[in-house]
């Protein structure tokens, strides 16, 4: 074989084994992109779903916020017919109704559209919980809750006392008003503190989660 064939020969197997080198290098970079993009693909999908799940929680929230603010508003409209309808000072005006009776039922309603919500947050966190930060601020309000609203490790919630002066009243045999007076007060004391409770989660998870 003569040098000028040789040489092509070399050059023609520099040139094939050149572009093998070429082609496998461009697929391990196709294939690294590949990877980057799936991962890419992989974060997205996960923020876009925390970002769901995020404001979801928010949604429940302002359904919690706004079931409580009901709630106390509920009890102070019976507080005060239940004041004026015992007060000496209107004991002479007969021309207006200020008994508290029908009052009753718009406490119990709005107490239990709240205990659906903190419900429905406490259904969610379980499942999300996983997916994000900080969400111990949400069950502690949600703990704080039911310790003086539900009935919880056989240890009697302020709100049955509540319900029970209800009843009472109800029956026209409630004899301690005074007794209905500092059981309302230490339940809006309760849900003030849940509300502020759940504010203060809110933030928390609303700084960790940033929603734009």
């Amino acid at each position: 074989m003569d040098k000028e064939m040789l040489n092509l020969l070399i050059q023609t197997s520099l040139t094939i084994l050149g572009w093998i080198v070429m082609i496998i290098w461009a697929i391990k970079q196709i294939n690294i992109a590949n990877e980057k993009s799936l991962e890419l693909q992989r974060i997205l999908i996960k923020e876009k779903n925390k970002q769901e799940l995020v404001k979801e929680i928010i949604i429940i929230y302002k359904d919690i916020t706004d079931s409580l603010e009901c709630l106390l508003q509920a009890g102070n409209n019976f507080i005060h017919n239940f004041n004026l309808e015992n007060s000496p000072l209107t004991e002479h005006i007969k021309s207006i109704n200020f008994s508290a009776m029908n009052l009753i039922d718009p406490i119990n309603q709005a107490y239990n559209k709240l205990g659906s919500d903190i419900s429905r947050m406490d259904t969610w966190i379980e499942l999300s919980s996983n997916s994000l930060p900080n969400t111990n601020k949400i069950k502690n309000a949600i703990m704080e809750y039911q310790k003086h609203f539900s009935y919880q490790d056989n240890i009697k919630p302020v709100w049955l006392d509540y319900q029970a002066m209800l009843v009472t009243y109800k029956s026209r045999t409630l004899k301690n008003h005074n007794a209905l007076y500092d059981v309302w007060k230490e339940i809006s004391g309760s849900i003030i503190k849940v509300k502020k409770d759940f504010i203060e989660a809110m933030i928390l998870i609303i700084q960790e989660n940033l929603i734009t």
